[in-house]
């Protein structure tokens, strides 16, 4: 028995199965990485060489706009984890986050696509707050030896190492 490609044909021109099948494959390949593009209009330049900024950070007090700072006691664990490569990650209650961010050398940052697991945490979780404020921040501060992440609303959450 003999094998023989199966072949389309275009008028006169003939083009095998497994040649439309590679040219059609790359042409996903090309759209569907194209699509994965994204364009932020305000960009901020990482221009920032302070490392403090990088590593694990533990939130130690959360401030909600107009009100006094509160608190927040080690457990459950809300972290979070700036790297050199502009990602982010950490742990929100009994849920764990990631995303991407931008900085520059006067404090500014944005953070950019936070994506979470979504288990169901006890009802008294502020999982769900933390991920909005750190969505939210628009500036960081160093202050001794705490990393305070700041809202344009007057919200802060701080944290240490």
């Amino acid at each position: 028995k003999v094998c023989v490609p199966i072949e389309w044909e275009i008028g006169k021109d003939v083009m095998p199965l497994f040649a439309r099948n590679s040219l059609f494959l790359l042409a996903v390949l090309i759209a569907a990485a194209l699509g994965g593009c994204h364009y932020y209009k305000e960009t901020i330049p990482e221009t920032n060489t302070d490392d403090r900024l990088f590593g694990i950070w533990r939130l130690v007090a959360m401030q909600r706009p107009g009100a006094a700072e509160e608190r927040i006691g080690p457990e459950p664990a809300y972290t979070l984890e700036f790297a050199t490569s502009s990602r982010l990650a950490g742990r929100a209650d009994c849920n764990r986050y990631f995303g991407g961010y931008e900085r520059d050398d006067k404090g500014r940052i944005k953070v950019l696509a936070i994506g979470a697991t979504q288990a169901a945490c006890p009802p008294e979780s502020i999982a769900g707050e933390f991920l909005r404020m750190i969505d939210a921040a628009t500036q960081f501060e160093f202050r001794g030896t705490q990393l305070r992440l700041l809202g344009g609303d007057g919200s802060a959450l701080v944290f240490v190492r």
